[in-house]
């Protein structure tokens, strides 16, 4: 079967469509509610290697549907059947990626019991940009999309529905309307769902892993970060009232971790400009849960090409939104930082190592609370030098 979406927003079939819009078929008669359904039992229903094309001029693109099957190999609702289970499936390919879609059902009993699975596998994302209704503020050059997951339902006298498997997004790559380097990409995010209740919003997260991220970061003249044309104008008139605050669902999430970032960070602000490498980047949150007052743990680390070294560990809550933990900057050289503060001062710095960190406490309630401990500041080897003075010599070392 072929599909073509002409010029004009048309397809090839569309008066096929209109001709049967314009007929005005006879009211169906009302079931009589007293009547008995009628008894059935229908097997081996099939669709075998069927293929459609569909050719989106407007888009400039053709899509291509292969191998699609569609099975139903049993459905009754004789009373004999009702507990038996009825398991439709369907597999097809799409632009490449194979989609498979397997269920099982009791569709005659009165609690509807219901089990769908849905897999695919690298699906190729770009394909169907065109199709999104709004109008995104940054070109995605590539992104993979796998789905593993199994959704059920049961209708009682509480209905639950729920979800758990697996979503990842791979190989994502954004840029910047109209440029060719990507500002943000990452080689996977993951999402591995232990139980996603619906019915009762409450979620069980086995792991939110991503890694490989890389973000540009540049600061124009300006003092404007590039990262803001990616994100759409917000309408404040849609913003939340801050007043009204709604009660969290239920989540509780194992682990949370970003892995192996980098970030490349330019300033245009200073002169020179300023430029640093951030990388690696690695964080971990564990034991992330809604459930107020239980704590999880939480530990990041990163190093720069400007020697900056930072370490943190410490435990959270997430309701009321509390942190208590150490942080540490290590191996800080003031001097690769000299753009921000030269024109301030009339000396330069030679030399020198700043060590620095603290213990803290922060609780945000109806006004934040933040608490130091043990906070201490080490300088090594500094050397200050008066700006252009004839002696060289430092005027203060340490």
């Amino acid at each position: 079967t072929a599909a073509d979406l002409a010029d004009l927003g048309e397809y090839n079939f569309s008066d096929i469509v209109a001709r049967f819009a314009a007929t005005t078929p006879a009211p169906p008669t009302p079931p009589d509610p007293s009547a008995t359904p009628p008894k059935f039992s229908i097997n081996n229903i099939g669709l075998v290697d069927a293929q459609i094309t569909f050719d989106d001029r407007p888009q400039h693109k053709v899509h291509t549907i292969t191998d699609l099957n569609v099975g139903i190999p049993f459905v009754s609702n004789l009373p004999v059947y009702v507990e038996n289970l009825v398991e439709p499936g369907l597999t097809v390919v799409i632009d490449g990626a194979p989609f498979i879609i397997k269920g099982k059902a009791k569709p005659f009993k009165d609690t509807l019991e219901t089990l769908v699975q849905l897999k695919v596998d690298d699906f190729d994302l770009t394909k169907i940009l065109g199709y999104v209704p709004v109008k995104l503020a940054f070109d995605v050059a590539s992104a993979r999309l796998d789905l593993d997951l199994e959704a059920s339902f049961v209708r009682t006298a509480t209905p639950s529905l729920s979800v758990k498997g697996r979503v990842a997004v791979e190989q994502l790559s954004l840029k910047q309307t109209g440029t060719s380097a990507p500002v943000v990409a990452f080689d996977v995010f993951e999402l591995l769902l232990g139980e996603a209740d619906l019915t009762a919003m409450a979620f069980d997260v086995k792991a939110i892993r991503l890694s490989g991220l890389n973000v540009v970061v540049r600061r124009d003249s300006a003092g404007r970060l590039n990262l803001l044309d990616l994100l759409a104008p917000s309408d404040a008139s849609a913003a939340p009232d801050p007043a009204t605050k709604s009660a969290l669902p239920k989540v509780d999430i194992a682990s949370v971790q970003i892995e192996k970032a980098h970030v490349q960070f330019s300033d245009a602000t200073v002169s020179p400009a300023f430029q640093m490498d951030i990388d690696p980047i690695d964080v971990g949150l564990f034991d992330v849960s809604t459930t107020p007052g239980k704590r999880g743990r939480m530990q990041a680390s990163f190093a720069s090409s400007v020697g900056l070294v930072f370490r943190n560990n410490g435990t959270f809550t997430v309701e009321p939104l509390s942190l208590e933990g150490t942080a540490l900057l290590e191996t800080v050289l003031p001097a690769r930082f000299a753009p921000y503060f030269q024109d301030s001062v009339n000396f330069e710095i030679a030399q020198g190592t700043l060590r620095l960190g603290t213990g803290y406490s922060l609780t945000l309630r109806n006004a934040p609370e933040v608490t130091l401990s043990k906070a201490f500041f080490e300088a090594r080897d500094l050397s200050l030098k008066k700006r252009k003075a004839q002696n060289k010599d430092a005027f203060f070392s340490v």
